[in-house]
């Protein structure tokens, strides 16, 4: 739509390439989710089909929040295609109407520990010493999954195409505000890299086809490499999830004694699901609990289960527990009040 067919093809070689897209895209990541939707977004606005981009736009305010979710409007005002401020406003209130068709059920629903948290902790509590925590670290995460596409991005630097400009900014810009975070997981950039990708396509679609080749092959043993250090344990969650499935009934609280398991969250469909943690969690997590206040969770809700790699459990006072089924070296313990 850009830049042309052969662009686009080009655009395409590059992102499968890329280190981080092919382990986070194929581990399930949400991060990738994200991003397909502020592609449809912008996609969507270049179509000049602002109302389905409101959609689209606030389809994503539901994967990451609304703050990571306006990446799309932040590319449309640096791109300026045909740009009015009432069209911005209008994609900006579908998206917002989008967002609160979730939001205000589930608000009511879990109360104000949820509105505090999708509306005025959007940052998810990664900004709370900005000054801080800034660090370069996402740029070398970048310059490590580019690989020898490197070669390309520093080509586009010595480029005078204006066109470019606004992919290369708003990067620039992300990568730049995600510096300040105090979490530097890498994935956090996945949402950079298509416009990356689309900016080195427009410059490849001039190279030979062999040296564009050889650059595809480094780049898919780069991903090898890199996803060597990262395995796939959303398979284990997603099979854990199937298991206990057939075991705890919806509807029950659960305890998960993992921080990675996202994948076990859709194939589990339990209830409300806890995850423990030495020092508890961040400003707004409810979900993480201080292994100390287990006891009191089980005494409030009568029954919880604790799905947990750990052999032995110390249950606590007052806390009764059986050990009801035990997968892939993981045990499933229903934990019951002690009858006085």
């Amino acid at each position: 739509k850009l830049f042309g067919r052969r662009a686009g093809i080009g655009a395409s070689l590059v992102l499968v390439s890329l280190a981080q897209v092919i382990v986070r895209f194929s581990h399930g990541n949400l991060d990738s989710l994200m991003t397909f939707m502020f592609l449809l977004t912008f996609y969507l606005w270049l179509k000049e089909r602002p109302g389905w981009a409101g959609i689209s736009l606030g389809l994503g305010f539901l994967v990451k929040g609304w703050l990571l979710g306006l990446l799309p409007v932040l590319l449309i005002v640096m791109y300026g295609h045909k740009l009015s401020l009432k069209k911005l406003l209008g994609l900006v209130g579908i998206g917002a109407i989008i967002f609160g068709l979730w939001l205000v059920p589930a608000g009511v629903k879990f109360g104000q520990p949820m509105m505090n948290r999708y509306i005025w902790q959007a940052d998810a509590g990664h900004l709370r010493q900005p000054g801080a925590a800034f660090s370069l670290k996402f740029f070398e995460y970048l310059v490590r999954d580019l690989d020898l596409w490197i070669i390309l991005g520093l080509w586009l630097v010595t480029k005078k195409g204006r066109n470019l400009a606004p992919l290369l900014i708003t990067s620039f810009v992300f990568i730049l505000g995600l510096s300040f975070s105090d979490e530097k997981s890498d994935w956090y950039i996945l949402p950079a890299y298509p416009l990356l990708a689309i900016s080195i396509g427009q410059i490849a679609k001039r190279w030979n086809k062999l040296i564009i080749a050889g650059l595809v092959v480094t780049g898919l043993f780069n991903a090898y490499r890199v996803e060597r250090l990262y395995p796939d344990r959303s398979a284990v969650g997603a099979e854990l999830g199937r298991y206990a499935k057939n075991i705890i009934s919806r509807g029950e609280t659960v305890i998960l004694d993992d921080h990675d398991f996202t994948a076990w969250l859709f194939y589990s469909d339990v209830g409300m699901v806890y995850v423990p943690s030495s020092a508890g969690g961040k400003s707004g997590e409810w979900w993480t609990l201080k292994y100390k206040e287990i006891p009191q969770l089980v005494q409030d809700k009568g029954q919880v289960w604790w799905v947990t790699p750990k052999p032995m459990i110390d249950f606590g006072l007052g806390v009764s527990g059986a050990k009801v089924s035990e997968y892939q070296g993981y045990s499933l313990w229903r934990m019951a009040r002690r009858s006085s």
